[in-house]
């Protein structure tokens, strides 16, 4: 982790997660609302049983796979409280991607401007509150992040791995997958091109201007086709995987 972050306030944060994540443990042993159908197949592939699958559940098994490596040491003992802990990594790892991420999107913010906002950002209380529960939430945002940070900075080949795995915590994911290829064919023209096709929503007044947005981008890809066709390969390849899973399962739940 970058030097820059401050680590006493990182670990600061790892601590109260720790304490947390006890108390509501003691106050909540057992698995609750949907970490009834999660936290039993997480134990399944904790015993070595990968074959078994519940029914009930309609998410991929990207959770369970990860929180095994997680739980290496431990297995085959994946107790509740084992299994919730796992999810602590996951507001850890988005603080420095959200962190990273202002970096490419706000450069001209200072060091501690992105440290506090990212902090503000991952303690929101709809993603916070699921810290604490054997949920995909953490961890589908953490890659979801992951591929964007990857993105901004080139690595389009990891950005679509990145989502790849993202996908197997929610298929609904895809979406995601779809907005990072976006803003990679944005950052393909110049500042100057920009201004002509990618207005702030707060500046557009009427539908001609959105239709003029997008023509004026289709033609700078039309302009930039080698290089747009070459960076969107990885994507390409992760929707076409995709929607090969869509005609496999009859639909985008399992």
């Amino acid at each position: 982790m970058p030097g820059h972050i401050p680590h006493l306030l990182v670990s600061l944060h790892l601590l109260v997660l720790v304490a947390m994540a006890a108390v509501w443990d003691r106050i909540v042993p057992r698995p609750y609302m949907d970490e009834i159908f999660h936290v039993p197949q997480a134990q399944r592939y904790c015993q070595g049983d990968f074959w078994t699958w519940d029914p009930k559940l309609t998410t991929p098994p990207g959770l369970y796979i990860i929180s095994n490596i997680l739980l290496a040491i431990q297995r085959p003992l994946c107790s509740t409280y084992l299994l919730r802990l796992t999810n602590l990594v996951y507001p850890i790892v988005t603080l420095y991607l959200v962190t990273e991420l202002l970096k490419e999107i706000h450069p001209r913010l200072t060091r501690q401007e992105r440290f506090y906002s990212a902090a503000v950002i991952i303690t929101f209380p709809i993603l916070y509150f699921f810290n604490f529960m054997y949920y995909t939430d953490g961890g589908s945002a953490a890659f979801v992040l992951a591929s964007w940070l990857a993105a901004k900075r080139g690595y389009h080949l990891l950005a679509a791995l990145a989502s790849a795995v993202a996908l197997t915590f929610r298929q609904t994911n895809i979406i995601w997958a779809l907005f990072i290829l976006g803003t990679a064919l944005l950052d393909l023209s110049s500042k100057d091109e920009r201004r002509h096709f990618d207005p702030k929503a707060a500046f557009i007044r009427s539908p001609l201007q959105l239709v003029h947005a997008l023509t004026g981008f289709v033609r700078m890809l039309l302009a930039k086709f080698s290089a747009a066709l070459t960076m969107a390969m990885p994507y390409l390849g992760l929707l076409a995987g995709f929607a090969a899973f869509i005609k496999w399962n009859g639909g985008i739940v399992l």
